[in-house]
């Protein structure tokens, strides 16, 4: 996917765009798109991952869920668990991404889930020598989704697998 091509969607004709990332990758160093949820928590993921960024949809509650992912979104004819809402939390989320991400037999974007978001996406750059172990209120949000972790002005960050959330 093109990221200069990826489009906001904001309610009747407000549109956006992400900026597109740098063309040169370094050695060791990625861009990635560093994401605040709006429930307090942060993480990161690879530019390709991301579909769409929409701002100001609504949700809809989902009774007897996981309480962190008790909300749905209802995106091009598709159903989407969204993570990360603030707890009580009900109505129009400012930042939502849709973002897609691969099972481990395929090698496409052939899932598909929701961030609520507090901001819109940050690109920043992450480096091998920047590793860093995730906080225990990091590993207990994400229940052993976490695959690395990195330190991002003194903060940890940590990288999901969103596969190992199915089902939980």
């Amino acid at each position: 996917m093109n990221n200069a091509a990826l489009r906001v969607v904001c309610g009747e004709s407000d549109k956006h765009q992400i900026p597109p990332a740098p063309q040169s990758q370094t050695g060791n160093e990625r861009s990635a798109w560093l994401l605040h949820l709006e429930d307090g928590q942060s993480l990161a993921i690879a530019r390709q991952q991301v579909i769409e960024y929409l701002a100001k949809v609504e949700s809809r509650w989902v009774p007897d869920c996981h309480p962190q992912c008790s909300r749905i979104l209802l995106w091009r004819d598709q159903v989407l668990p969204l993570l990360g809402v603030e707890k009580g939390r009900r109505g129009r989320h400012e930042h939502v991404l849709v973002i897609g991400y691969v099972d481990a037999e395929n090698s496409t974007l052939t899932h598909r889930i929701a961030l609520s978001l507090c901001q819109p996406p940050i690109d920043i750059s992450v480096r091998d020598l920047d590793q860093c172990t995730p906080a225990d209120s990091q590993t207990d949000y994400w229940r052993g989704a976490i695959t690395a972790c990195f330190a991002h002005q003194d903060a940890a960050v940590p990288i999901v697998d969103f596969n190992r959330l199915k089902g939980e």
